[in-house]
C-alpha cells in the first residue's frame, strides 16, 4: 500500500482528515456506508438502481471485519444467490496445464466456433470460478461455444505472479486439449479482465500462438490507482473504491513492481497484441483504465473495440436483467464470429 499511498492517506486519512464541524454540517445523502459509497446516490433506471443496490449490499460489517476470507464468503455469497447457475446448465471439472477450471457448454459447438477462456473478477483477492458460471454460461451461450472459467490462485496468499502464471498455464492446457488458438477469446471482468489483458501480453511474450481476441468488461489496467478520476468517482461507485482498491490491489502485487505490465497492463507495450474488445460503465471508478488503455492500444495499432455505457454500474455484464448486459453480449457474439470468420449468428436482446 505503502507504493500506491506513500502518505498513507488511505490508512489514515478517516483518523487525521476527519473535520467534526464539517460532518455534522452533512447533507443526509451524503453519508458513506459500508461500500464507500454516498447513500444518496441515485441511478436513472430502477434495474440500473436495483444493480446499483446489490453490489452496495454484498458486504456486511461482518464480512469486512473477517478480512479477506468474510470478503471472499460475501463475494460468493452474492453472485450465488442473485445469479444462480440454470440447472440444466452442463458443467464439467477440468485440469487445464495443471491450473482447475470449470466447462460450461450452453449450446452444441460446431468444431469451428469461439471458446472462451475466462477470468473471474475480484481485484485478485476475491472471486472463483464457482461463483463466475452463470456469466460463463452466458458467455458461452453468446459465442456458441464452450466457456472455461478458470480458478486461478489468489492473494494474499499468493501473490503476484500467481495469477499470471496460472493464466498462461490455462491456456497452454486449453491450446494441449487441440483447440486453436485462432478459436480462443480470452475474457474476464474487472480484475479478471486485467488478467486477460496481461496474459495477452504474456503470450506474446512467450511466442505462444496468439488468441483470437480479448473481451475485458470494465479492466482494472493500472495497479497504481494514479488516475485522478479514481479518487473523483469514489464515492459514486458501490462496487469500487479507492480505498478497497489500494488495499486489494496492493494485496496482490506485494513487493512487486505496480507498473510492471502483467500488473498493469496499461504500462506494457500492446503492439501486436490481439484484437480487442472493452466495455465500461459510463462515471464509474475504473472508466479510465479501460479509455487509456483503449487510446494506446489505437495508438499501437491494435484492433480495438471501445463501449462506454451510461447509466450502468461496475461490470454491468454480471447482472443478466440489464438491457446493456444482454446488448454488449449480443455484440461480443457478432465481434467473435466476425474474427474467426464464422457467420455472425446476432442474440436478439430482450
Amino acid at each position: 500500500m505503502a507504493r500506491i499511498d506513500p502518505l498513507a492517506e488511505t490508512s489514515w486519512a478517516f483518523v487525521w482528515g476527519h473535520d467534526e464541524r464539517l460532518a455534522a454540517q452533512q447533507a443526509p445523502d451524503e453519508v458513506v456506508g459500508i461500500a464507500n459509497a454516498r447513500e444518496g446516490k441515485r441511478m436513472q433506471r430502477p434495474e440500473s438502481q436495483r444493480a446499483f443496490n446489490i453490489w452496495k449490499n454484498t458486504f456486511t460489517p461482518e464480512d469486512v471485519a473477517r478480512g479477506h476470507d468474510g470478503m471472499r464468503e460475501a463475494y460468493d455469497r452474492m453472485l450465488l444467490s442473485h445469479f444462480p447457475v440454470p440447472r440444466d446448465v452442463s458443467m464439467e471439472k477440468v485440469e487445464l496445464h495443471g491450473v482447475q477450471a470449470l466447462r460450461v457448454d450452453a449450446a452444441e459447438a460446431s468444431t469451428d466456433s469461439p471458446v472462451v477462456l475466462h477470468f473471474h473478477g475480484g481485484a485478485y483477492v476475491l472471486g472463483s470460478a464457482r461463483s463466475s458460471l452463470e456469466y460463463a454460461h452466458r458467455l458461452s451461450a453468446a459465442a456458441g461455444g464452450a466457456c472455461y472459467t478458470v480458478d486461478y490462485r489468489l492473494a494474499p496468499e499468493h501473490p503476484y505472479p500467481a495469477a499470471v502464471d496460472d493464466a498462461l498455464d490455462a491456456y497452454r492446457g486449453l491450446l494441449a486439449t487441440g483447440v486453436p488458438s485462432r478459436q480462443v477469446f480470452l475474457s474476464g471482468e474487472s480484475s479478471g479482465g486485467g488478467l486477460a489483458l496481461a496474459l495477452a501480453i504474456a503470450i506474446r511474450s512467450a511466442g505462444l500462438p496468439a488468441p483470437a481476441g480479448v473481451f475485458a468488461v470494465c479492466p482494472f489496467t493500472d495497479l497504481t490507482l494514479s488516475d485522478p478520476t479514481v479518487q473523483a468517482r469514489s464515492g459514486d461507485d458501490p462496487a469500487a473504491h479507492r480505498d478497497s482498491l489500494c488495499l486489494l490491489g496492493a494485496s496482490y502485487f506485494q513487493g512487486h513492481e505496480p507498473t510492471d505490465p502483467l500488473v498493469s497492463p496499461l504500462y506494457g507495450d500492446l503492439r501486436g497484441l490481439p484484437p480487442l474488445f472493452l466495455a465500461v460503465a459510463q462515471g464509474e471508478v475504473l472508466q479510465s483504465d479501460a479509455t487509456r488503455l483503449a487510446d494506446k492500444a489505437r495508438a499501437g495499432g491494435v484492433d480495438t473495440t471501445l463501449r462506454v455505457v451510461e447509466d450502468s454500474v461496475h461490470v454491468f455484464t454480471l447482472f443478466p436483467f440489464l438491457p446493456e448486459a444482454r446488448r454488449t453480449l449480443a455484440e461480443f457474439a457478432d465481434w467473435s464470429r466476425e474474427r474467426i470468420g464464422c457467420a455472425p449468428q446476432s442474440l436478439t436482446p430482450a
